[in-house]
């Protein structure tokens, strides 16, 4: 690589200065590049932020062997300046050519390219093109012209798409509607499309492309009549960027299942009626690559250029001869999952789409390679690894001795103390026999596989509470990215209501990715990975896990050792998890989003909660330690705040599942009569257990949530309210702490103060009296408490004015 980078530097003669990029995540050292390691995101996406920005793109750690080439040349090309070089290192084979490559390159729209030079070592091909990209600077307006289709039987949902675009959009995007006028549309201030079609033919190309003509912005967005946009559209194209050319955005039916949008169909190339497929990997160009009709979004600009087929009549696969067209101008159809849209199309009449990985060239041509779903390569897979005893060398009972040295630093210890620790150590490791420490029986790959190549989420599918909803949001930002994955239920044991319908469909009995992620507590996932051994083997195992004080038992250290690496979400979970081990551990957004769509059905009247009154809620699961939740320190401050007014209301709903036993269960009883003794003017909501979407909307029917707890390891409850659109009290201490990153957020959250006090093991189950650290949490300052709801208040009750 260096040898090239030294070689096309002087032939090149590159102006010092220059921005330069890196595609990759090993650049040399011998330049200033700027890594951008787009190779692992989902459809080689970069961030708006990269966009235009470089007068070089280097794409040579690894020589290009990869069937989605295309798409990746059709990021790294937006990266570019309006004039730069792109630098490309490729072997010829099955996918790519020197013709396939040169050929893409100068038919692609808007681009006049050139070779600068060309280096051929052997088998790899090392080309310097000069690029003038031709976009003009309507590529970066926001502003969106909506082209609604519609024969006047759907007034409702056509009503309901123009309002979704008003209420997450405003007021400055162009609405044209194609079909009847109704009074129904007038407050969105529609344009209509005045012009007699024809009675007899269907010309649903002739009407798209009076729409394309008529459109007033360069962002252009083509619906029928059986969609709604979701409140992340416009946010979504905030993070994807603006500078694109064809595409389309997640869709989902009502339900939550997905609704194939990005496609492919089996027609070897030469539009003949062939097998229809989703496609599920964005990596891969399909040899039929197609957007569903249904909703597209394009630059005007582009479909002026290539039109509609006026020929081609409604049901006539438009689209996909649509697709066909721009493939011969090098724009290769994309997905962007950050936004989204929902549609009234019923379940099944989409189950005709096959979800698949791997592209029809694939199952064509090479049908041997169908029956893998995942392959280890190119990671290593480690021989067997050996029971020995890691301490039985001098050398390793020193390096033993550094490693705690340095966990005890980590962990704030004093100089005296770590020396006083370290003479004991030499003395036990010197002098005392050690028991050998065995590590697991079992194939170990060296390096994590690629995300893109799938993962399995394991964990207790039947459970409920924030580590199940906490996996449930990674997983729907899996879903938005792309990224392949299956559930794989330990107890094999599903409660219907725990996961929401859209996951229902991606249960599996077993791992089928190279990827495993456990999601499940670090304490037991030494005891899972030895009992489901035949899951962990060959494969990468990565905890995402949760911890809610700030220290580290060392007794549950070891588990550490049973793993790969670890995948946290806050920084207060990843510093107890790195003052003990030297795991790679992963911080996570867990990307916390709740469609309207799947809460709009519960609103107050369907938990019977008055409708003229500011309402907080107190909301957590009974089994999740009461000491730690703290409800009383919300039940006093609320009550001592609202004295003799009328106008506000605490609703309390505590969860509890009848399978913890009748012991629980009269403690749970209990706690309810107390409350209702204590504070009468609290409301008690008697369900016990709500589904995932009710637990929702309850959230969302409130205006305040408040949780004063002492400790959390995220703050689920917090997030998901905030998410809704809600307002949160909450304690001013750990891992909650990370939700006032977000910026959308940050306004809505009133934090309390707290004292730090120690944890008994009376209070916290994984609290030892022989604990080799203090552990503490918190404890709120009760008048600052008061503070905060009061001040809530006056906020939810000054914003119903305006």
């Amino acid at each position: 690589m260096i040898k090239y980078v030294s070689e096309l530097r002087e032939v090149l003669n590159i102006v010092p200065g220059s921005a330069h990029a890196w595609i990759g995540d090993s650049p040399t050292d011998t330049f200033p590049f700027v890594s951008v390691d787009i190779l692992n995101t989902p459809g080689f996406r970069t961030t708006p932020a990269d966009v235009n920005r470089f007068d070089v793109v280097w794409i040579l750690q690894d020589p290009i062997s990869l069937q989605g080439w295309r798409i990746l040349l059709d990021s790294s090309i937006r990266m570019l300046k309006s004039s730069g070089i792109l630098i490309v290192r490729y072997v010829q084979n099955r996918y790519i050519s020197i013709p396939s490559l040169k050929n893409f390159l100068y038919r692609k729209y808007g681009l006049t390219v050139s070779v600068c030079a060309e280096i051929i070592n052997g088998e790899e091909i090392v080309t310097a093109f000069k690029i003038d990209r031709q976009y003009c600077i309507e590529t970066m307006n926001k502003r969106w012209t909506f082209g609604i289709l519609t024969q006047g039987k759907k007034i409702h949902l056509v009503a309901k798409l123009c309002k979704t675009i008003r209420d997450y959009g405003g007021c400055e995007h162009q609405i044209i509607i194609v079909g009847p006028q109704n009074a129904a549309y007038d407050e969105y201030e529609p344009i209509y499309i005045e012009k007699q079609y024809s009675t007899v033919l269907s010309d649903i190309c002739v009407k798209k492309n009076d729409m394309v003509n008529l459109a007033a912005h360069e962002n252009l967005c083509i619906l029928h009549d059986r969609y709604w946009l979701g409140d992340d559209f416009f946010i979504g194209f905030e993070k994807y960027g603006y500078d694109f050319d064809f595409l389309t955005i997640r869709q989902q039916h009502q339900s939550g299942k997905n609704y194939p949008s990005y496609c492919a169909i089996d027609d070897k190339s030469h539009l003949i009626w062939g097998p229809i497929y989703e496609c599920g990997n964005e990596h891969q160009t399909w040899n039929r690559h197609y957007l569903n009709g249904g909703l597209i979004v394009a630059k005007k600009s582009l479909l002026q250029l290539v039109p509609f087929n006026p020929l081609i009549f409604h049901n006539q696969a438009e689209d996909v001869e649509l697709a066909k067209q721009l493939d011969s101008i090098s724009i290769v159809p994309r997905i962007n999952r950050y936004s989204s849209a929902i549609t009234d199309v019923p379940d099944h009449l989409t189950d005709a789409f096959t979800v698949s990985e791997e592209t029809d060239y694939e199952r064509v041509f090479f049908p041997q390679n169908s029956a893998v779903i995942c392959e280890a390569e190119p990671t290593e897979i480690l021989e067997d690894e050996k029971i020995v005893d890691v301490n039985s060398k001098p050398w390793g009972r020193l390096q033993g001795i550094v490693n705690r040295i340095e966990t005890r630093r980590r962990a704030g210890a004093s100089w005296k103390g770590v020396v006083f620790l370290g003479l004991q150590m030499v003395y036990r490791r010197l002098f005392k026999p050690r028991n050998l420490q065995l590590s697991p029986v079992r194939k170990r790959l060296s390096s994590r596989p690629s995300e893109v190549k799938g993962v399995n989420v394991i964990l207790y599918a039947g459970e409920s509470g924030g580590v199940v909803n906490l996996t449930t949001h990674y997983m729907n930002a899996l879903q938005r990215k792309g990224i392949p994955f299956c559930i794989v239920d330990v107890a094999h044991g599903v409660t219907p209501n725990v996961l929401p319908d859209n996951l229902q469909g991606f249960f599996s009995a077993e791992p089928v990715y190279p990827t495993n992620i456990w999601c499940i507590g670090f304490p037991f996932i030494e005891h899972h990975l030895n009992k489901l051994s035949a899951w962990a083997d060959a494969r990468w195992n990565v905890n995402f896990t949760h911890w809610e004080l700030p220290h580290i038992p060392k007794r549950l250290v070891s588990n550490f050792d049973a793993i790969d690496s670890i995948m946290v979400d806050t920084e207060f979970v990843y510093g107890a998890i790195a003052s003990v081990t030297k795991k790679t551990i992963e911080l996570v957004d867990p990307e916390v989003r709740v469609p309207f769509s799947i809460v709009e059905r519960y609103g107050r009247s369907y938990f019977d909660l008055p409708t003229d009154k500011i309402l907080f809620l107190l909301n957590w699961e009974f089994t999740s330690s009461t000491i730690r939740k703290n409800p009383n320190a919300g039940l006093r401050a609320f009550t001592e705040c609202f004295v003799d007014v009328d106008d506000v209301a605490l609703v309390l709903h505590v969860k509890f599942e009848i399978r913890h036993g009748s012991e629980k269960l009269r403690e749970y009883e209990a706690f309810l009569e107390t409350v209702r003794l204590r504070f009468p003017n609290v409301i008690v909501l008697n369900t016990a257990s709500f589904s995932y979407n009710e637990a929702l909307g309850l959230k969302r029917s409130c205006d305040v949530y408040v949780s004063l707890h002492r400790s959390e390891g995220y703050g689920m409850g917090c997030a998901e309210s905030l998410a809704l659109g809600r307002r949160c009290v909450m304690t001013g201490w750990s891992g909650n702490m990370e939700l006032l990153k977000n910026a959308e957020w940050r306004d809505s959250i009133y934090t309390v103060d707290v004292s730090l006090v120690p944890v008994t093991p009376e209070d916290y189950p994984w609290v030892d009296t022989e604990d080799d650290v203090c552990q503490v949490w918190a404890e709120v300052k009760h008048e600052d408490a008061v503070r905060a709801i009061s001040k809530a208040y006056c906020d939810v009750k000054s914003s119903m004015r305006i």
